[in-house]
């Protein structure tokens, strides 16, 4: 089994650089590619559900983080409030 997924990976890296070298020589198109058996990669494009997931993910990591744009910066006004200082812990009578 070891030497089978050696020898998969041996032979993946030589196609890596097969198609590498088809790619610079000859071009990357679609005809050019499928003579050697090699296909373009395809950009799948996202569904209106992950679309939707992206934009509440994106928003709570602003949210989150405090982040804003160069418009939302400005629109603050005010002098920077210090972070409270925390009280130290309490230490026990000995």
């Amino acid at each position: 089994m070891a030497a089978q997924h050696a020898a998969i990976l041996k032979a993946d890296a030589v196609l890596k650089a097969l198609q590498a070298l088809v790619k610079t020589q000859l071009g990357s198109t679609e005809a050019v590619l499928g003579d050697f058996g090699f296909t373009t990669g395809t950009r799948k494009k996202p569904d209106e559900t992950t679309k939707a997931e992206a934009v509440l993910k994106r928003a709570a990591t602003r949210t989150a983080r405090h982040t804003m744009g160069k418009r939302q910066k400005a629109k603050v006004k005010g002098q920077p409030q210090p972070a409270p200082a925390t009280p130290p812990m309490p230490t026990k009578p000995t």
